[in-house]
């Protein structure tokens, strides 16, 4: 396998799986993959992506110091600026008999994304990766939520209200870095709006919250 010599030239771990099937449909998922998953794989600095197709993808993220990350993507020439922010959290009896074994950890990290460059587009829940669940909180919501068996939105319960809660102190908190003297209002572009219409159960726990 040419492919396996190459790669066992350099790489520490190699894994390939047979694709019987829909081969284009996950070389288009590929080339769509989201780069903000580097902010929050702190042991990953840049991934490539190498389609056969040759539209490779190279994604860099440096940390800027003071919470602040540059993600670079490198075959566009184009970066934006970033605020993350983790805290630990502890789920509590009730919320654990909720979920199953895969997530039912003594303690999480809930994380919070925020764009530095843009703060107009909807913010997004993600398990890791997105969910098709969104919130008028600016930024990205990450945790090991309680989803659905399709991996595409959150379940109501204890379970996500508590890293909901979560959520909202790390939104709070990272408020001050938000802002600039240039625009020293622009924090109010990351809080959650009060609109009747929250699109999930979600959105509307964390603007009451």
């Amino acid at each position: 396998d040419p492919v396996l010599t190459e790669l066992s030239k350099w790489a520490e771990t190699i894994v390939k799986l047979p694709l019987a099937r829909e081969s284009e449909r996950l070389a288009n998922d590929l080339n769509r993959f989201p780069p903000e998953f580097l902010l929050f794989a702190r042991a990953v600095e840049r991934l490539d992506v190498n389609l056969p197709n040759g539209s490779d993808l190279h994604y860099r993220c440096v940390d800027m110091g003071d919470g602040k990350w540059r993600l670079t993507d490198l075959a566009a020439d184009a970066s934006s600026e970033w605020w993350v922010a983790h805290t630990p959290h502890t789920p509590s009896e009730a919320a654990l008999a909720e979920v199953g074994e895969t997530i039912a950890r003594r303690e999480i990290t809930v994380s919070y994304a925020a764009p530095l460059d843009e703060a107009q587009t909807l913010g997004r829940f993600w398990a890791h990766f997105p969910l098709q669940d969104v919130t008028s909180a600016r930024g990205i919501h990450n945790a090991p939520w309680r989803i659905n068996d399709d991996r595409t939105n959150l379940l109501e319960g204890v379970f996500n209200e508590e890293i909901l809660e979560k959520v909202a102190e790390l939104l709070v908190d990272s408020l001050p870095h938000l802002s600039s003297s240039e625009d020293p209002a622009k924090h109010f572009d990351y809080l959650p709006a009060r609109g009747r219409e929250a699109p999930n159960f979600a959105d509307k726990f964390l603007t009451e919250l």
